[in-house]
C-alpha cells in the first residue's frame, strides 16, 4: 500500500479519535460533535451498495460509536446495511 493510500485510509479514524479527546477534555461538545456527525455523514443518504462504499461508511460512522460522538442507536440502520455487505466477519 503506497502512501498516499495509507494516508486517506487512516484519516477516517483519526478524525474519529480526536473527537473523541474532544470529548474527554469538554464534555458538553458531544452535543455539538454529535450534530456535524449526523448533518454531515447522514447515514439515510449513504450508500452501502459494494465493499468500498461500506467500509468508509463504517470507518466514519461507526468509529464515531466506539468514541462515544453518536450512539449506537443513531447508526442503528447503518450497521444493518454495513454488517449485509461486508458480514460479520469482516467487520471485526
Amino acid at each position: 500500500m503506497g502512501t498516499a493510500a495509507s494516508c486517506t485510509a487512516r484519516q477516517p479514524t483519526a478524525q474519529s479519535r480526536a473527537e473523541g479527546r474532544q470529548r474527554a477534555r469538554r464534555h458538553g461538545d458531544r452535543r455539538w460533535l454529535r450534530h456535524v456527525v449526523k448533518a454531515l455523514l447522514s447515514p439515510d443518504d449513504a450508500a452501502v451498495d459494494d465493499l468500498w462504499h461500506a467500509g468508509q461508511l463504517a470507518a466514519l460512522l461507526l468509529a464515531r460509536v466506539d468514541a462515544r460522538i453518536v450512539t449506537g442507536k443513531d447508526v442503528r440502520g447503518v450497521r444493518a446495511a454495513v454488517t449485509g455487505v461486508l458480514g460479520r466477519k469482516r467487520l471485526r
